[in-house]
């Protein structure tokens, strides 16, 4: 695993690990040595920074075990922000076709997956492409008429 790592920080030099939220609320504490170079993390992102985060980012990864819709990873899309997501939960229909979806169980998944994306910019360029489409088939009107429909069915 670690060559793998070790081939994405040399071939891609400006790219850096950013990592949001709030260790214990949003993610488990992440164990990176201190001479981890390239590693940021941000903590708490207000939800005014996200599409600025999101927009300038490489791709989005969201590798949770058990998502219950993935509103982040949604976010990720409409931004035209790349996105791989884990198998965990809801995750896979949340991104549809519009993802790369990983199997956590599996561990070198993750990190094939962003190699993959990383080094395919027509990957990448369909990704960008298909997330803002798959986004827009969410809303909240959507939303509410769903919960109206099954309401009224009850």
């Amino acid at each position: 695993r670690n060559g793998k790592v070790e081939e994405i920080k040399s071939d891609f030099k400006e790219t850096w690990l950013i990592i949001a939220g709030t260790s214990g609320h949003v993610f488990q504490p992440v164990s990176i040595p201190r001479e981890a170079e390239r590693v940021k993390f941000l903590g708490y992102v207000e939800e005014k920074n996200l599409p600025g985060l999101y927009t300038g980012a490489a791709l989005f990864v969201l590798p949770s075990h058990d998502e219950g819709f993935g509103l982040p990873a949604l976010e990720a899309m409409a931004c035209g922000t790349p996105v791989l997501t884990s198998n965990g939960g809801a995750l896979p229909e949340t991104v549809g076709d519009a993802g790369l979806i990983f199997d956590l169980s599996k561990p070198d998944n993750l990190s094939t997956s962003i190699r993959a994306c990383l080094y395919n910019e027509a990957l990448r360029a369909e990704l960008k492409e298909k997330g803002p489409a798959r986004a827009q088939t969410f809303s909240w009107h959507k939303t509410a008429e769903l919960i109206w429909k099954t309401l009224n069915e009850i």
